[in-house]
C-alpha cells in the first residue's frame, strides 16, 4: 500500500504537484523560521520572505528544474494571497498551469479556488459571494461534466480536512522553530485554504449543490444490511433523465475523506451513464461494525451485490472499480462469485498475505501507520500520513534501540493496536489469510471478464500480477482469454488513473500519458453495455516500453519475449556469460542495531529505490559487461541462487539497476526475501546451518524498459536492513520478539560450481 508524505499526493489526484523528487533539489536548501503557533502576522512575514527567496532563485543563473518551478509558483501564489497581493496570485497560478500543459485539466483549472478567490478581490463592485461565484463559475463552467465533478471533489476536500489541518501542520513545524521550502507548500497552503474557507465556502456550496442537482439524483444516506444484521453505510448517485434500470458501478471503500468529497467522487461513474454506489467498510464513515482490515470483505462485498441486484434501479449487472484495498475488495468478491457480478477492475491490488503486511515473510514498519490512518477511527486519519517525521522518528528508535516489533505500537505512543498485534500472529500466508482471498479452487470458478492495472513502482504491483499470475493459472479458459494486463511506467496513484510525468529519476514519456478513467469506462461499456471493446486493448498482455515510446502488445505473458539473458555470478564482481567453478562468495554481517538500519531505501512515496542503497556497508555488488547492442528488458528477472547461511534465518534484499554509459543510475527492480520463507509463503522452514538451499528468487518487479547501448546492469544482493522493514536478528525466535540481544554474527555463501550454478535471469522482449 502506497506511502504519502505530501498530503496533495494523497488525495488531490488530478491537480496534485508531483512529489517522486524532493522539491528544489537542483538548489541549496533554505529553511524558515517559524513559531509553533504561528500568528496571522507571522504568515505574513514568512510569505514575504518566501517571495524574496523565489525571486533570488530567478533572479539567479542556475536552471531551475520544472519540479520546482512548479512548486514555487504555487507557494508563491499561496504567499501573495496571504499578503493580498492578488494579481500576483492570478499570475502564479497562470504560470503554474503553462508547466502543466501534458495534464488537460490541470492547465485549465488547476488551484480554481485560489484563482477564483482572488479575481474576486479584485473585482471593484459587487458582493464578494456573487464575485467569487461568477469567478469560480469562469474557471470551470467549461469544463466537461467529469472534469467538474473531479474539481468539485476536490475542493471538498481542500475545504475540510486540507484547511482543517493548517494549525496541525504549523504546529509540527513550529517544533523545530523552521520549516524547509518543500515543507511551506503545506504550512502557507493549508493556511490560505482556511482563509478562502471562512469567506468563501458557503458560495462555493451553494454553487455545487446547484450544478449537482440539475443533474444528479443522490441519496446520502443508503443503509445496506448484511447476512449478520450489521448495516453498511453507502452513497447512490443516480443520473437524472437516464433509464430506469442501469447497470451499477461499485466502490467498497475503508478511505472516506468527508461527505462532499464522497459525493462528488461518487458522481463519477454517474456521469458515465451508470448507477454510481459506494459503499463503506464495517466501521467506516456511518456503517456499523468494526473495520477489521481484510477479514470480513468477501462475503459483506457478496452481501453488498446481492443487494443491488434486487433494487428497482438496477438492472442487474454490476461491475466494480477502485485500487489498493478497493482492488482487493474486488478480488475478495470473487471469493463467493455472486451471478450479477459480471467484471472488476482492480488496480493496484494489494494482495493480503502477498505484498501486505508480510510481503515474502517480512513485516513492514509501515503497517502501524496504516493501521492507524486508515483503520482508526471512522474517517480517514490524515494526519498519520502528513507526519511523516514523526513516523521515521518512531521507527528509527525501533531499531536503533533494537526494541522487538511487536512493541512497535507502544513506541508509537497510543498503547495495544489490537489489528497489528492480530496481524503478529500470522506471520505466514496461512489459512486465516486463505480465508480471505480466493483459493486455487475458487479462481477456478471466476469466469468474468476482469481488467487488471499496476505499474512499475507501485508499491503493490507484486499483488496484483498474484492475482493475475493465479487466474490465467487456475481460471476458466475463457475467462483467461478476457483477463486484460495493463502495465506500465506508474506508481501506485499513476496505475489508479493519475499517471505523472516525473518519478525522479525517470521522466515518463508522453505515449505512456494516456487517460486511464476513460479507458476503465471503455471497458465497462464493453462488458456491461455491450459496446466494441476499448481500442487500446489490442490484446491480453499490455505493457509500456520506457526509453521507445510506445505500448507493446501481446497475447500471453508467456509469449512476449524472445529470449533471456542468464549470467552466472562470480567471485570478481562479474555477472559472466559462461559458468566457471569458483569458490563460494562470501557475505558477512551482524544483525546488531547499526548504521544500515537507519538507510531510506526507497523515497516513501513509490516502490522505487534510491542510491542509498550503495551506502551499506554490507553488499554484495554484481554487473554484466557493456553491451554492445540496445535490448529491452522485459519483466521480472529471477535469480536462481544457491545459499548456504551459519544461522537459523536472515533476510535478503536484491536491486537491479541500469547504468548508462555516463554513469548514470537508473533503478529498475527489487524484492525482499525471509529465507525462511523462500521454499514457501505459506509455513516457515528454519535453515539448518551450512546446509546448501537452492532458491529461486522470483518475485522481483517487472520493468519493460530499454537498456542502451553502452549500459551494464548491476544486482546488489545485501542483508535487509533499513527503516521501511521489520528487523530479523537471525536467532529462529518468532521475528517480532526477537530483540537486540538475539542479534548474532551471520556468514552467507553463494555457490557457484558445475554442480551449484548460481544464475540470474534477465528476460528481454
Amino acid at each position: 500500500m502506497k506511502k504519502v508524505i505530501l498530503v496533495f499526493a494523497c488525495l488531490s489526484l488530478a491537480i496534485a504537484l508531483p512529489a517522486q523528487q524532493p522539491a528544489y533539489a537542483d538548489v541549496p536548501e533554505k529553511t524558515f523560521a517559524i513559531p509553533a503557533q504561528p500568528n496571522a502576522a507571522d504568515y505574513q512575514s514568512i510569505a514575504q520572505k518566501y517571495l524574496q527567496y523565489a525571486d533570488s532563485l530567478f533572479g539567479s543563473k542556475t536552471s531551475l528544474s520544472k519540479e520546482t518551478r512548479k512548486y514555487i509558483f504555487v507557494t508563491s501564489a499561496f504567499a501573495n494571497t496571504i499578503l493580498e497581493k492578488y494579481p500576483a496570485v492570478v499570475a502564479n497560478v497562470d504560470s503554474f498551469r503553462v508547466l502543466e500543459k501534458d495534464r488537460k485539466l490541470v492547465s485549465l483549472a488547476g488551484y480554481s479556488e485560489v484563482m477564483a478567490f482572488a479575481k474576486a478581490k479584485m473585482m471593484p463592485h459587487g458582493n464578494f459571494n456573487d464575485n467569487f461565484t461568477t469567478q469560480y463559475d469562469a474557471q470551470i463552467g467549461p469544463l466537461d461534466q467529469e472534469g467538474q465533478d473531479q474539481l468539485l471533489s476536490f475542493a471538498s476536500y481542500y475545504y475540510t480536512s486540507y484547511a482543517d489541518a493548517s494549525k496541525e501542520i504549523a504546529a509540527e513545524a513550529g517544533k523545530n522553530g523552521k520549516v524547509k521550502s518543500e515543507e511551506l507548500f503545506d504550512v502557507l497552503g493549508t493556511y490560505v485554504y482556511g482563509i478562502i474557507k471562512s469567506q468563501a465556502f458557503a458560495a462555493h456550496q451553494a454553487y455545487a449543490q446547484k450544478l449537482t442537482l440539475a443533474k444528479y439524483d443522490i441519496q446520502r444516506d443508503v443503509r445496506i444490511p448484511l447476512r449478520d444484521g450489521t448495516k453498511l453505510s453507502a452513497i447512490l448517485v443516480l443520473p437524472k433523465g437516464a433509464s430506469p434500470k442501469l447497470p451499477t458501478i461499485l466502490r467498497v471503500n475503508c478511505y472516506p475523506v468527508n461527505e462532499g468529497f464522497e459525493v462528488n467522487a461518487t458522481k463519477i461513474a454517474a456521469n458515465k451513464g451508470y448507477a454510481s454506489l459506494t459503499v463503506y467498510n464495517r466501521g467506516k464513515y456511518k456503517s456499523e461494525g468494526v473495520f477489521l482490515p481484510f477479514e470480513n470483505d468477501a462475503k459483506d462485498n457478496h452481501d453488498i451485490i446481492d443487494w443491488i441486484s434486487k433494487q428497482s434501479w438496477s438492472d442487474g449487472q454490476v461491475g466494480m472499480y477502485g485500487g489498493s484495498y478497493l482492488g482487493f475488495a474486488q478480488w475478495a468478491a470473487t471469493k463467493y462469485l455472486h451471478p450479477a457480478l459480471k467484471t472488476i477492475v482492480p488496480q493496484v491490488a494489494v494482495g493480503a498475505g502477498i505484498d501486505f503486511p508480510n510481503p515474502q515473510g517480512v513485516q513492514l514498519t509501515y503497517n502501524l501507520q496504516w493501521l492507524k490512518y486508515a483503520a482508526s477511527q471512522p474517517m480517514t486519519d490524515l494526519s498519520q500520513m502528513r507526519n511523516q517525521d514523526r513516523w521515521d522518528k518512531i521507527n528509527n528508535a525501533y531499531l536503533r534501540n533494537g526494541v522487538a516489533y511487536n512493541k512497535l505500537d507502544s513506541l508509537e505512543g497510543s498503547g495495544t493496536d489490537t489489528i497489528f498485534q492480530r496481524w503478529l500472529k500470522h506471520p505466514t500466508t496461512d489459512d486465516w489469510y486463505a480465508a480471505q482471498t480466493p483459493t486455487p479452487e475458487e479462481f477456478a470458478k471466476i469466469n468474468i471478464p476482469i481488467f487488471t492495472t499496476t505499474g512499475y513502482f507501485d508499491d503493490d504491483q507484486r499483488g496484483a500480477m498474484y492475482y493475475y499470475r493465479m487466474h490465467n493459472q487456475f481460471g476458466p479458459k475463457d475467462a483467461i482469454n478476457n483477463h486484460y494486463l495493463f502495465i506500465g511506467p506508474f506508481d501506485h496513484g499513476g496505475a489508479q488513473g493519475n499517471p505523472r510525468a516525473e518519478l525522479a529519476p525517470y521522466k515518463i514519456e508522453k505515449e505512456a500519458l494516456l487517460n486511464q478513467v476513460n479507458l476503465v469506462y471503455e471497458w465497462f461499456d464493453y462488458v456491461l453495455k455491450g459496446k466494441p471493446k476499448p481500442a487500446f486493448l489490442q490484446d491480453r498482455v499490455n505493457v509500456f516500453v520506457m526509453g521507445e515510446n510506445r505500448w507493446a502488445h501481446f497475447n500471453s505473458v508467456q509469449k512476449m519475449n524472445r529470449d533471456t539473458l542468464n549470467y552466472y555470478l562470480s567471485p570478481n564482481n562479474q555477472l559472466q556469460a559462461k559458468q566457471a567453478n569458483s569458490s563460494p562468495i562470501a557475505i558477512k554481517f551482524s544483525t546488531a542495531p547499526g548504521l544500515d538500519d537507519t538507510l531510506h531505501i526507497y523515497t516513501n512515496n513509490n516502490a522505487m529505490v534510491t542510491e542509498e542503497i550503495f551506502k551499506k556497508k554490507t553488499k554484495l555488488l554484481f554487473e554484466t559487461p557493456v553491451y554492445q547492442e540496445a535490448f529491452v528488458l522485459n519483466g521480472s528477472p529471477t535469480l536462481d541462487l544457491y545459499l548456504s547461511i551459519d544461522a537459523p534465518d536472515a533476510d535478503i534484499f536484491f536491486t537491479i539497476w541500469e547504468e548508462d554509459a555516463k554513469g548514470k543510475l537508473w533503478p529498475l527492480s527489487q524484492s525482499v526475501q525471509r529465507l525462511s520463507h523462500a521454499k514457501t509463503i505459506h509455513q516457515r522452514n528454519l535453515l539448518k546451518t551450512n546446509e546448501v538451499y537452492h532458491f529461486t528468487f522470483d518475485n522481483l518487479y517487472w520493468i519493460t524498459k530499454r537498456i542502451e547501448k553502452g549500459s551494464k546492469l548491476k544486482v546488489t544482493v545485501a542483508p535487509l536492513s533499513d527503516t521501511f522493514w521489520q528487523k530479523n536478528y537471525g536467532s529462529g525466535k518468532d521475528v517480532s520478539t526477537e530483540t537486540k540481544a538475539d542479534a548474532r554474527n551471520i556468514e552467507l555463501k553463494i555457490y557457484n560450481d558445475a554442480k551449484r550454478p548460481s544464475v540470474v535471469h534477465f528476460p528481454v522482449m
